[in-house]
C-alpha cells in the first residue's frame, strides 16, 4: 500500500494535530482562546492539560485524551508566552507557532516514512506545502506509524520551527522574484566532489558581534535539496573550523562547545560532528592555506580548485600562497547585517571558477584579492528573514540564561 502512490493519493484521511495546551495559558486568555486555536487548518482538538505537573504527566495526560484518534501530539511549554505581553500579540505568537509546528511536521513524517514509499521522492514530499495536498499521503503514513507521535513545542523546537519556516518562505519568494535558472543548473549538473570550508570565531559567536549568521545546517539543507540528494549521497562535504572562545581550552570544555554548536546552527544530523573542529584560540590569525592544508590530509582528493572557503565572522587571513594558488575565498563585508546568501554565492562562484566560467555576477560581490578573494555585501535586504534570524539567536540566548 505504502509504495502504490496513486491509491495513497486517494485516501480522504487528513493530517491532525492534538495541542496540549496548560490550563494557566487558558486562564489568561480565556476560553475564546481555545475556539481561536482550534480553527487553525490540522488542529483537530486543544486538550487542557494541568499546569504545574511534570512534562511526563502533561503528555500522559495528552496521550490518554487522544487515544485511539490518528493524529500526532504536541505540548505547548507553560512559559512560551512572556509575561505581560500584549494579549492580542500573545495569541498569534501561538497561533503562529502552531502553523509552523503542523508545516514542519507535515514534512518530518513524510520525510520519515520515505524509505517505504519508494515512487514518491524527497524533493517531491519538500514541495508539497498544502495541508490538503497531502491528505492521502498522510492517510497511510499516520496509519503506518507504530505509535501516535508526540513533539514538546519546548523553546528550542520553537526557534527552529520558526528560523525553518522563514528560510522556506525566503526562497520561495525569491524564486518567484528572480530568475535563478543558471544557478539552478549548474546544482543540478556539477556532481563531482566538492569541500566547502567554513571559518567562524566562537568568541564572536557567543557575544553576537559581527552579521547575524544564518543557521549553516538550513542552508546545508537547502543545497542538498536543489540537488535532489541527501546527506548519504551528497557528493560535496561541509567542513566546519571555529576558534574556541574565550576561557575553552581542555578537550572536555571543546567538546561542550561543539555540542552547543551544531544545535545553535542546526548541524544535528546535517553534517558528522568530526567535520566540525573546534581550533586551538590564539595570539596569530589562522590562514587560509592552513586551513586548506588541514582539508587535504583528511582526504586526498582536496584541489584547489574543487575547495572554497567562506569566513563568516571573525578574521581568516587570505595569505600570499592562498593567492598563488588561487584559493576561493568570500568573506562577508563589515556592515552586512546578516550572512543570508553567502553560502549560495559561496557554492555557485565555486561551480563557476571550476569549468572556467570567470562571467559569473552577483550583486554586492567583489573581488578584493588577485587569486580568489572576494568580498560580498548582500544587496537587498530581506528584512524578514534577517529579523527572524535575531529572533532565532535572542530565543537561544534566552535558553542558556534559562538553564544558568
Amino acid at each position: 500500500i505504502l509504495a502504490d502512490k496513486k491509491r495513497a493519493r486517494t485516501l480522504s484521511t487528513e493530517f491532525n494535530a492534538a495541542i496540549g495546551l496548560p490550563s494557566s495559558i487558558r486562564d489568561r486568555f480565556g476560553d475564546d482562546l481555545i475556539d481561536e486555536l482550534s480553527e487553525i487548518p490540522g488542529v483537530s482538538a486543544i486538550v487542557i492539560v494541568e499546569s504545574g505537573s511534570t512534562e511526563k504527566e502533561k503528555l500522559d495526560q495528552l496521550a490518554r485524551e487522544t487515544e485511539g484518534a490518528k493524529c500526532v501530539n504536541a505540548l505547548i511549554d507553560e512559559d512560551v508566552v512572556e509575561e505581560g505581553w500584549d494579549p492580542a500579540k500573545a495569541k498569534q505568537e501561538l497561533r503562529d507557532i502552531i502553523k509552523d509546528f503542523i508545516d514542519k511536521a507535515l514534512t518530518d513524517i513524510a520525510c520519515l516514512m520515505h524509505p517505504e514509499i519508494s515512487d514518491i521522492t524527497e524533493v517531491e514530499v519538500r514541495t508539497i506545502d498544502d495541508v490538503n495536498a497531502l491528505r492521502g499521503i498522510m492517510g497511510v503514513i499516520l496509519r503506518a506509524m507504530p505509535g501516535s507521535g508526540s513533539y514538546r513545542l519546548s523553546e528550542k523546537s520553537i526557534r527552529q520551527i520558526r528560523i525553518e519556516s522563514a528560510y522556506s518562505s525566503f526562497h520561495r519568494e525569491r524564486a518567484e522574484k528572480t530568475s535563478r535558472v543558471e544557478y539552478l543548473e549548474k546544482m543540478l549538473e556539477n556532481t563531482g566532489r566538492h569541500y566547502l570550508v567554513h571559518f567562524s570565531d566562537g568568541e564572536e559567536v557567543l557575544s553576537r558581534k559581527g552579521p547575524e549568521i544564518v543557521p549553516p545546517g538550513l542552508e546545508i539543507k537547502k543545497r542538498r535539496e536543489l540537488q535532489e540528494v541527501n546527506r548519504l549521497l551528497d557528493p560535496n562535504r561541509d567542513i566546519f573550523y571555529v576558534v574556541a572562545p574565550e576561557g575553552v581550552s581542555t578537550e572536555e570544555e571543546k567538546e561542550e562547545f561543539r555540542s552547543r554548536l551544531m544545535d545553535l546552527w542546526m548541524l544535528e544530523g546535517v553534517v558528522p560532528e568530526e567535520n566540525v573542529i573546534i581550533l586551538d584560540r590564539r595570539v596569530e590569525h589562522y590562514t587560509t592555506m592552513e586551513l586548506y592544508g588541514k582539508v587535504k590530509a583528511s582526504d586526498d582528493g582536496v584541489t584547489g580548485t574543487n575547495t572554497g572557503f567562506r569566513c563568516l565572522n571573525g578574521q581568516l587571513d587570505y595569505d600570499q600562497e592562498s593567492g598563488e594558488m588561487k584559493l576561493l575565498q568570500i568573506n562577508i563585508a563589515e556592515d552586512a547585517k546578516s550572512t543570508v546568501n553567502q553560502y549560495e554565492v559561496l557554492v555557485n562562484l565555486l561551480f563557476s571558477r571550476e569549468e572556467k566560467d570567470m562571467g559569473y555576477r552577483v550583486p554586492g560581490l567583489s573581488l578584493i584579492k588577485e587569486g580568489g578573494l572576494y568580498m560580498y555585501l548582500p544587496m537587498a535586504r530581506p528584512v524578514d528573514l534577517e529579523k527572524e534570524v535575531r529572533n532565532y539567536y535572542d530565543r537561544y540566548v534566552s535558553e542558556v540564561l534559562v538553564k544558568a
